[in-house]
């Protein structure tokens, strides 16, 4: 366990800097400490998945506050005041750690599908200890079955799942027409060709510390 700690914090160094580490330790770590709730610890595919769902599914490794907040500020470059009036969306909602942050900047409802019962459980006590309950929606289920709602118009996703089963979660999406304007923000978006498919790519850009990639799309 303490080998894997460390090894976690180097990658971290090597990915942020040492300021960018002591900004994450500040901001993410403290936050999980402070309020008592589990938002940040990585978790392995192998302890989540197994079969063929192996090869599709991603570790969980959660999104910083800053890079959930970026995103949140490139749909608002597009939405406007209207953001507010707008549910989140977040594909492979994990913990909950993307959920709790739109709760905090304000959607009408923030809402994520997870398909892990493990991760579907932490999220629900991260949520039950912040006394989110009223403005956020967990759902546990597969992503590939899920058809979301017309006001789920800001979507976020961290590259949670691969193949099949971003196909034909970006295929359900783009069959619910929005009550408005709706936007993707994608993390480390190496399916662009799915997103592609069904959306309009608007941006490409890259978010520091870290040299986290990601895409903005409409549709």
């Amino acid at each position: 366990m303490l080998r894997e700690k460390l090894d976690t914090l180097r990658l971290l160094l090597r990915k942020y800097g040492v300021g960018g580490l002591l900004t994450l330790l500040r901001t993410d770590v403290w936050f999980d400490y402070a309020h008592g709730v589990d938002t940040y610890s990585e978790v392995s595919k192998d302890e989540l998945f197994t079969g063929d769902r192996h090869a599709l599914q991603n570790r969980y490794f959660p999104s910083t506050f800053a890079l959930i907040e970026l995103a949140f500020a490139e749909a608002r470059a597009i939405l406007g005041d209207e953001i507010r009036q707008c549910n989140l969306l977040d594909y492979g909602s994990g913990k909950g750690k993307v959920l709790i942050a739109g709760a905090r900047y304000g959607f009408a409802l923030s809402r994520g599908i997870e398909y892990t019962e493990r991760m579907h459980a932490v999220a629900g006590r991260n949520i039950a200890k912040l006394g989110l309950g009223q403005q956020v929606e967990l759902i546990h289920g597969d992503a590939a079955e899920f058809v979301p709602s017309p006001k789920d118009r800001v979507v976020y996703l961290f590259n949670p799942f691969e193949g099949e089963v971003l196909d034909r979660a970006m295929r359900n999406l783009r069959s619910v027409t929005p009550e408005g304007k709706r936007v993707l923000v994608v993390y480390n978006p190496i399916c662009d060709d799915i997103f592609q498919r069904y959306f309009t790519r608007v941006a490409e850009k890259v978010a520091q510390p870290g040299n986290a990639r990601y895409n903005v799309y409409v549709g």
